[in-house]
């Protein structure tokens, strides 16, 4: 009987060292293996989401650097215009200004938040001349 459960363990001995392999240590390598394969993909695309968010953030102050360089020049060619032909009017070319979105996006964003906080304060107001809040 030994001598059968010897020869059962040199036979697989080209394929697994280290002995005879159980159910529960193939299951639990198996699990291992599967917990370790999935925490790599999830590190993969946590780099791709962060690679994306900084390409959406270096591609966002570019055109911002962008637009802050057309509008330099278009000031400089709209003075020089100016200086040089100060009866004229200038070109449509250089009537139209060169709009700079997260500029706009920010005035936009704290005009919201004025009114917001105005339409509180006078809400407010309103509750404590009608007794309404303390």
């Amino acid at each position: 009987m030994t001598e059968q459960r010897q020869q059962k363990v040199r036979s697989r001995k080209s394929i697994q060292k280290g002995g005879a392999i159980t159910v529960e240590h193939a299951r639990q390598r198996i699990y291992e293996k599967k917990v370790k394969e999935q925490l790599l993909e999830e590190a993969r695309e946590k780099r791709e989401r962060t690679r994306m968010v900084n390409i959406e953030r270096k591609m966002q102050l570019h055109a911002g650097i962008n637009a802050q360089k057309a509008e330099r020049t278009w000031k400089k060619d709209l003075h020089e215009f100016q200086k040089s032909n100060p009866d004229t009017e200038p070109p449509i070319g250089l009537r139209t200004e060169i709009i700079d979105l997260d500029v706009t996006q920010k005035k936009c964003k704290e005009k919201e938040e004025e009114d917001w906080l105005l339409a509180v304060t006078v809400h407010q107001g309103i509750g404590r001349q009608l007794g309404i809040m303390n």
